[in-house]
Formats: structure tokens, C-alpha cells, sequence
């Protein structure tokens, strides 16, 4: 139920306000991807939540555009 609930809280929020997400997201991966790549990063799972949910970000704006 989490995925379901975590797309309709996404698709509740504007395209700008997405777009922010979305860099926000996109920041903060890159962020794990330097901590990681100096063993700074004790979490790995943190990466992979971090792309999911900058994936579905995309995903709805993908919708967005579309509808």
C-alpha cells in the first residue's frame, strides 16, 4: 500500500511543485553517489529509495504532460 498511497500524494501536487521535487531529488542523489563512492555512506539502501522515488517523480510529470 505504501507505493499506492506514495503515487496518489504525488499525483495531489502540482507540476511546479514536482518539478522542485524533482531537483531536490536529483541533488540529493547525487549527494549519496559522492558519500557512497567515499565509503561515507553507511545506508546503500538510500540510493536505491532515492532513484525509486525520483523515478515516480518523473513518471507523474510524464502524466502530467500528457493529460
Amino acid at each position: 500500500m505504501k507505493r499506492k498511497d506514495t503515487l496518489k500524494e504525488l499525483r495531489a501536487k502540482s507540476a511546479e511543485a514536482l518539478v522542485r521535487e524533482r531537483a531536490t531529488l536529483a541533488t540529493h542523489l547525487r549527494d549519496l553517489a559522492f558519500k557512497l563512492s567515499s565509503n561515507q555512506l553507511k545506508d546503500v539502501r538510500k540510493v536505491r529509495e532515492a532513484k525509486t522515488r525520483l523515478a515516480r517523480v518523473n513518471a507523474v510529470l510524464a502524466e502530467k504532460a500528457t493529460a
